[in-house]
């Protein structure tokens, strides 16, 4: 008996032993300025590696072997603190605050996810933000943002325009330059397609909203950066698969692994597929796609990251309704499009590699290189078109930074270039209006090149201001080759004059300059961007090169505002934009087009963000809402004999409402999400307007932990709740040809439904 008691005694003496340098931590992290609490925060001991994330509430539970905890979020400044490992327990109720200064480098582009803490006019959308509907287009997500609204025709016709700059282009969107982890997206004439990028490879949007930065170019429109998920600070493997099924045939499903390797090596593959029948006639869509992308950190100062994407596309085109149709039958395709069974099929590959090289400790280099090669055939009722696309970027950058003592707490400065070039070739065949091939009727190839050159310099005075001044160099030369010769050659060369775009930006901290307990700054930007023409604007409508056409140009003035009261944060932007030389690419026939520099536009705006947290017993809720204001105007715009000065600025809601909550409890989660477009002028002339329209959409779903490793999302969402019947795209200008009605209108969808369910292993 006495054995068996000292047996007892010694393992209880080993147990105590051991335990008398490991303590429970527990806590809850929350955002310092949106006071919302910061899921998947890392918490972990550096020399242990012990650790957890916080969930979605922000809580946070583990045995800590070691004294030093540190406690980490991309984007925010790490906290680094120590603990009493005699107690047994420790509660660490921790507030995050965003670090402007903590850079997370995407090749080639460094991308400051936080400088929008300084400039309203730079918006960040987290994974939040992207999950709002059922994850099929990126239109939600942007829609929400002030200044920004994406025509949305079909999953594969879309148009984004950013404070009324590029709401001329007639089927995509242009002058809006496109980057997904540094890799442009954008063509050399200025033509963006972000429809092939599936939101399932995607953690984060940031979207710069006018010609806002000079390192990623002068582009008036603005930038958007798409950001594929960095799992920094975290380590083992993850696996999710997700699927969702809807109305109209929608069926989505998503592949994601996820390797970690103790802050050395990341790597994620994802393999999706997306499927609708549609709404319309015609509409049927498929596509799948394929994306790896990794980071390898050498040691400390180097870093190597890589990323591929592959896409195949096959979607059919229902095109365009006239008013009539669009009233009685919406469900319809076009007659001729449909007659043609009209599509397009597309493969696409990108892909880059960027290297990171710390030199001392003040001076930074990275270089890049990126190719993006795409294939399209398309078959119109007019004729096929047979298209291909070879893209290939490279881009270096210099960053050297200081901390000093005195009036100037910090100088940073960031010296580069970028080299661009594309080449684009296409053919054309006739077609007897039912879709089948028949001979070739131009074979043409164009060469497109330009060069970045920039420099910015950033200085903190005193920590309560921020001072940026930037310029970049562009020179862009488009090279035309005609293959065809039927009416002799059309070949020719084109170059653009240089343009210097300057950029500079004053930030003031007033709640540290004016000891406010809550936080205050204002920020006021001076900027000159340019975009160049498209395709359709450098050509004359017989093939030869236009070379009275010169890119649009202007300069953006703004003052904005950002701060917090309570759990209250906002954000206001006012600014004014001058366009001269405005690009139109007017009709002259039933598939040709001609650019025309026809006058100004104004751009005056307002855009408001507000975003409050409130927590009534269980429940987390955060209302948001955001608003822009529009009064777009031709300055001076003469076409022939028309005098369009003074009118509306086409295809521009004066007025653009989103709004909402996201909803929290324990396991549950949601959002509902109210849209209001104001109507929109039509023609140039002012004569049509298209109708306003609210939508409402609304989301639900389960979060259930089986374990540590294993989790299970259940969703389901209602769109247009309202069944509210709405034109999601309208094209601007629409010809009439014979005896037949402009078509106007890409009917927006009726309600419609949804149910996912997503698994997931060692989140």
């Amino acid at each position: 008996m006495n054995f068996k008691y000292l047996i007892l005694f010694a393992v209880g003496l080993f147990y105590s032993w051991n335990l008398s340098g490991q303590t429970k931590v527990t806590g809850t992290i929350i955002d310092g300025e949106t006071k919302e609490p910061l899921p998947f925060v890392t918490i972990f001991t550096p020399k242990s590696s012990e650790g957890t994330v916080s969930d979605l509430e922000g809580k946070f539970e583990f045995i800590a072997l070691d004294s030093i905890i540190q406690i980490q979020y991309l984007g925010y400044k790490t906290i680094i603190t120590s603990i009493d490992l005699t107690q047994s327990a420790i509660q660490i109720d921790t507030t995050l605050f965003l670090d402007p200064d903590n850079l997370l480098i995407s090749c080639p582009i460094i991308i400051s996810t936080r400088t929008h803490k300084i400039h309203p006019s730079i918006t960040y959308l987290d994974h939040k933000d992207i999950q709002l509907e059922n994850e099929t287009s990126i239109a939600p997500a942007l829609n929400n943002t002030p200044g920004v609204f994406m025509h949305s025709g079909a999953l594969n016709t879309n148009r984004i325009t950013i404070r009324g700059i590029g709401n001329r282009n007639l089927f995509g969107t242009a002058k809006i330059k496109a980057y997904l982890d540094g890799i442009p997206l954008t063509n050399g004439s200025g033509e963006t397609d972000l429809e092939d990028i599936d939101l399932s490879i995607l953690d984060a949007i940031t979207v710069y909203k006018g010609p806002a930065s000079s390192i990623y170019g002068a582009g008036l429109g603005g930038m958007i950066h798409l950001q594929t998920p960095d799992n920094i600070g975290k380590s083992g493997n993850t696996l999710s698969i997700k699927s969702t099924s809807g109305s109209f045939g929608l069926s989505r499903a998503a592949l994601t692994f996820s390797r970690a390797n103790e802050n050395k090596s990341i790597i994620n593959l994802n393999f999706n597929n997306t499927a609708s029948d549609g709404y319309r006639d015609n509409n049927r869509y498929r596509r799948q796609a394929f994306s790896g992308f990794g980071k390898l950190k050498i040691n400390e100062k180097e870093s190597v990251t890589m990323l591929f994407n592959y896409t195949f596309l096959s979607a059919r085109i229902p095109s365009s309704l006239d008013s009539t149709d669009y009233v009685d039958n919406p469900e319809q395709a076009a007659f001729i499009w449909d007659r043609a069974r009209g599509k397009e099929s597309t493969e696409r590959m990108l892909g880059g590699i960027s290297y990171t090289a710390g030199i001392g400790d003040h001076l930074k280099q990275i270089s890049a290189i990126h190719f993006n090669n795409r294939e399209t055939y398309e078959k119109r009722p007019f004729n096929i078109l047979d298209e291909r696309s070879r893209l290939l970027d490279a881009k270096t950058e210099w960053i050297l930074d200081y901390n000093l003592d005195g009036f100037i707490s910090k100088m940073e400065f960031h010296l580069g270039g970028e080299i661009f070039e594309e080449s684009y070739a296409w053919q054309t065949y006739d077609t007897n209006g039912q879709g089948s091939r028949e001979e070739i009727i131009s074979d043409n190839r164009e060469n497109r090149f330009y060069s970045n050159l920039f420099a910015q310099a950033k200085f903190d005075l005193d920590y309560r201001a921020t001072f940026t001044a930037g310029i970049n160099r562009n020179f862009t030369d488009y090279e035309f080759e005609d293959y065809y010769e039927t009416d002799g050659d059309q070949s020719g060369r084109r170059r653009f004059p240089v343009h210097y775009s300057p950029f500079f930006n004053l930030g003031l901290d007033l709640g540290d300059l004016l000891s406010l307990k809550q936080e205050l700054s204002l920020s006021a930007t001076v900027s000159h961007g340019f975009s160049p023409p498209t395709l359709e604007e450098t050509l004359t409508p017989d093939g030869t090169i236009n070379r009275s056409i010169l890119p649009e140009q202007g300069w953006n003035y703004e003052l904005g505002v950002r701060g917090s009261l309570q759990k209250l944060s906002y954000a206001l932007s006012f600014y004014t934009m001058q366009i001269k030389d405005l690009l139109v690419a007017r009709r002259s026939g039933f598939d040709q087009f001609i650019g025309l520099n026809a006058g100004k536009t104004s751009h005056n705006g307002v855009e408001v963000a507000l975003k409050y947290n409130v927590k009534l017993g269980a429940f987390n809720i955060d209302p948001f809402l955001n608003y822009t204001f529009s009064d777009y105007t031709f300055d001076q715009f003469t076409e022939g004999d028309n005098d369009y000065s003074g009118n509306d600025l086409t295809g521009s809601a004066p007025h653009l409402l989103s709004s909402g909550f996201h909803l929290r409890h324990k396991n549950f989660h949601g959002n509902l999400v109210y849209r209001f477009v104001d109507a929109m002028p039509m023609r140039d002339d002012n004569s049509i307007y298209s109708d306003a329209y609210q939508l409402l959409n609304l989301k639900l779903g389960y979060k259930y932990k089986f374990s540590k490793k294993w989790e299970l999302n259940l969703f389901a969402g209602v769109n247009n709740v309202l069944d509210e019947k709405y034109a999601s795209m309208i094209l601007i200008n629409a010809g009439s040809f014979g005896f037949n009605a402009p078509r106007y209108y890409y009917p927006g969808l009726p309600r419609n439904f949804y149910l996912g369910l997503e698994v997931s292993f060692g989140k």
